[in-house]
C-alpha cells in the first residue's frame, strides 16, 4: 500500500512537473509571438519617421 501511494505522489508531481513545462512553453511563444509584433511596429515607425525627416527636409528648402 505504502508503494503505491508514493507511486502517486510521484504520478503527481510528474503531472505538475509537465504542465509547469507546458506553461513555460506557451510563454515563450507567446513572447515569440510579441517580438515578431514588436519588431513589425519598430520597423512601420521607423518608416514613418524617415518620411517625416524627407517631408521636413522638402519643406525646409521650400521655405528658404
Amino acid at each position: 500500500m505504502e508503494f503505491k501511494k508514493e507511486l502517486e505522489v510521484m504520478e503527481d508531481s510528474e503531472i505538475k512537473f509537465i504542465q509547469s513545462l507546458n506553461r513555460i512553453n506557451n510563454n515563450i511563444r507567446i513572447n515569440e509571438e510579441t517580438k515578431i509584433c514588436l519588431e513589425k511596429e519598430i520597423y512601420a515607425s521607423s518608416r514613418v519617421l524617415s518620411m517625416l525627416c524627407d517631408l521636413n527636409e522638402i519643406y525646409s528648402k521650400q521655405n528658404k
